[in-house]
């Protein structure tokens, strides 16, 4: 298990926060086709609510830190390191208990050639705790 610090050095150094290798000019076409509701952004999912692209927008600077500044349309993305360990902190403790209970979990991701692994590693302990 790693110390907080540690793993904010690694988010950092791995570019998962902090300073991203997403350019700006993609996260804000990511939410203007998931404002369209456009499938290959959804993930196989239906959102129960209508998004307009600036409320993505506010919603995204909110929840990951980055600028919430519609004027703000290229250069790099920033990640806030901080909100990234509190949403992972957050994702162990919903995951902990889906596993105490035993319940189905269901695992997507945006990013299946990066993640591929973690999320199989993932799999495995999650139907071995009997989920």
């Amino acid at each position: 298990m790693w110390s907080t610090g540690a793993l904010r050095a690694h988010l950092l150094a791995a570019g998962l926060a902090g300073t991203v290798a997403t350019p700006r000019e993609e996260n804000l076409r990511s939410y203007r086709l998931f404002a369209a509701r456009d499938p290959r952004v959804l993930l196989g999912l239906d959102p129960v609510r209508g998004w307009d692209e600036a409320g993505l927008l506010r919603l995204m600077a909110d929840r990951c830190g980055g600028s919430g500044d519609p004027g703000n349309r290229s250069g790099p993305d920033v990640i806030d390191p901080e909100r990234t360990l509190r949403g992972l902190d957050a994702f162990a403790e919903r995951l902990g208990a889906a596993a105490a209970r035993r319940v189905p979990v269901l695992l997507g991701t945006g990013h299946p050639h990066r993640l591929l692994g973690f999320y199989a590693a993932l799999a495995d302990a999650l139907s071995a705790a009997g989920c």
